[in-house]
């Protein structure tokens, strides 16, 4: 009987201590496919800034779920500038977009935004802090809003709003055809 005990012991505390699949341990739970969607097409500066949005706001979930404050206080001071022109191409897009109603839709936005960014946290459990803590020394050497957005679009970071590109423009030609210089 002992050594029954102490098999089931000896197995549960294997079975218990054993690590799963490393891949498992390494993800989040997957992205929620975003709820909004915008009604025009945004021009490629308007969608950076909507891919930064995202990346800034799921730094600072980082910060207020993993105690990363020193982290995030470091890096945005660092960031203000293209932070700046984030926000001028975000409320322009959202002013575009939505007329009179763009400071609301934009709000609605973040808002939305950030709840769906918490609920990710807590369907990952502790996972979430060992896995995405290092975003900030990634992200510590970008400057620039396009540095930044490409970053991001890199990362599974949670998104609320869906948005098409908007077609590039055609180059304008000069005479025989040859794109003409600017």
């Amino acid at each position: 009987m002992r050594r029954l005990v102490a098999l089931v012991f000896v197995t549960c505390t294997l079975s218990c201590s054993t690590p799963q699949n490393i891949t498992e341990q390494a993800q989040l739970p997957a992205l929620t496919p975003p709820p909004l969607h915008a009604p025009i097409c945004a021009r490629p500066a308007e969608r950076a800034a909507i891919d930064v949005s995202a990346l800034v706001s799921e730094l600072q979930l980082i910060t207020m779920t993993c105690g990363t404050r020193d982290k995030y206080n470091a890096l945005i001071p660092r960031l203000r500038p293209a932070l700046a022109t984030k926000e001028k191409n975000l409320s322009a897009f959202f002013t575009r977009a939505y007329g009179k109603r763009g400071r609301t839709e934009h709000d609605k936005y973040i808002t939305e935004l950030a709840n769906l960014q918490s609920q990710r946290v807590s369907k990952s459990g502790d996972r979430f802090c060992s896995i995405s803590t290092s975003m900030f020394d990634q992200v510590m050497p970008l400057s620039t809003v396009e540095q930044l957005a490409t970053y991001a679009q890199s990362k599974p970071i949670q998104q609320a709003l869906a948005v098409d590109e908007c077609p590039a423009a055609p180059t304008p030609r000069g005479k025989g055809g040859q794109t003409a210089s600017r």
